[in-house]
C-alpha cells in the first residue's frame, strides 16, 4: 500500500494552491482534492483487498467486506492548512482489525515525510526506524502540539511552547519522531487517528484519553467522536502532561 498512499499524496499536490474551499453541512471545509484522493484510495484498496471494509471522511462506509478488517481513510488530514496553502497536511490511511488499529501510513507530501508503522515492522519515517528516547523533563522550551481551537475548549497549564500544524495525524507522527514532547487531539473520529496511533505506539509513545485511560478506538467510529480528547506522549511524561490539561 505504500506506493498507493504516495500516489494519493501526488494527486493532492496537483490540487495544492489551486483549489477552492467548500463548506460541508457541519461547517468544516472540504475541497475537490479531498474527494478525488478518497475516491482513488477506495478504488485501490477495493482492488487489492475486496474482502475488507472501508470508511472515509468524505464518502463514509463503502463495500460489503469483512467487519474484522476495516481501512480508515482521511484523504487530506488538515484540510484547512491545505486550503490556506500551508505545507503541513497529510494523507492518512489506517487499517483496523477487530476495531483495533494495526497498520498506519501518514504521508505529508510537501515536506516529503512518509510515516508508517505496524505491529510487525515497528515505526518508520521514510527509511529511518523511529524509537523514542527518554525525554527531557517538561520545561519552558518543551514543544507541545494542540488542535486549532484548543484555546476555546481547554485550559492548559503547560510551561513550554504550544504549536498547531492543523493535522492530528501529523501531530501524533511528530510525537513518534520525538520532535515534540506530546500532542493533544480534540475528540477524534476513527479516520483522524487510526493510522497515526499505530505509528506513535510502535515508536514507544503512549496514547491516552484525557481521563488517563488507554485510548480505545472501540469507543468511537465514523459516526461518533471519541468521548474524550486523546493525548500522546512518552510514557515517562504522559501522566505529568495529562495533569496540565483541563477540558472546559
Amino acid at each position: 500500500m505504500t506506493p498507493v498512499v504516495r500516489e494519493a499524496g501526488r494527486i493532492a499536490l496537483r490540487h495544492f494552491r489551486n483549489v477552492k474551499a467548500e463548506q460541508k453541512p457541519d461547517r468544516s471545509q472540504v475541497s475537490e482534492a479531498d474527494r478525488e484522493v478518497e475516491r482513488f484510495l477506495v478504488r485501490e484498496i477495493h482492488d487489492r483487498y475486496p474482502e475488507h471494509a472501508i470508511v472515509g471522511e468524505e464518502y463514509g462506509e463503502s463495500g460489503t467486506g469483512s467487519v474484522d478488517f476495516q481501512w480508515a481513510i482521511d484523504p487530506i488530514d488538515g484540510t484547512s492548512s491545505f486550503l490556506a496553502e500551508m505545507p503541513i497536511w497529510a494523507v492518512s490511511v489506517g487499517l483496523l482489525f477487530e476495531d483495533r488499529p494495526v497498520l498506519g501510513m501518514v504521508y505529508a507530501p510537501v515536506i516529503e515525510d512518509f510515516y508508517h508503522g505496524s505491529e510487525e515492522t515497528g515505526a518508520w519515517l521514510n527509511d529511518t526506524r523511529m524509537m523514542l528516547d527518554l525525554p527531557k523533563p517538561i520545561g519552558e522550551n518543551s514543544p507541545l502540539l494542540v488542535f486549532s481551537n484548543a484555546w476555546k475548549k481547554m485550559r492548559l497549564r503547560f510551561p513550554g511552547k504550544v504549536w498547531c500544524h492543523g493535522s492530528a495525524a501529523v501531530h501524533l507522527a511528530m510525537v513518534a519522531k520525538g520532535t515534540v514532547i506530546g500532542a493533544v487531539c480534540e475528540p477524534p473520529l476513527v479516520w483522524d487517528i487510526a493510522a497515526a496511533a499505530v505509528i506513535a505506539r510502535q515508536a514507544g509513545a503512549d496514547t491516552r484519553f484525557l481521563s488517563g485511560g488507554a485510548m480505545d478506538t472501540r469507543m468511537f467510529d465514523a459516526a461518533h467522536r471519541s468521548p474524550q480528547p486523546v493525548v500522546a506522549a512518552h510514557p515517562a511524561v504522559i501522566d505529568e502532561l495529562l495533569a496540565m490539561i483541563e477540558w472546559l
